[in-house]
């Protein structure tokens, strides 16, 4: 919660070094300032950063509940 109220306050938030390359380009689509240079929650569920089994099974868990809520 502190980062977004850093990023709305124009404070983009230092990445950590020892993230990933994938882990620090999934923390820039998230800390985008612009909202609508910002990722989606569906681009970030489908960030490489996301790309294992664990986290497609809760991609597909998402994606079910988003359909399952639609009117």
């Amino acid at each position: 919660a502190a980062a977004m109220f850093n990023v709305m306050k124009s404070k983009v938030p230092p990445i950590p070094e020892t993230l990933s390359s994938k882990g620090k380009d999934f923390l820039r689509c998230c800390l985008q300032i612009n909202p609508e240079e910002r990722a989606t929650a569906m681009e970030l569920l489908e960030h490489p950063f996301l790309e294992n089994p664990l986290h497609q099974q809760i991609s597909s868990y998402h994606q079910t509940v988003l359909d399952n809520t639609k009117l």
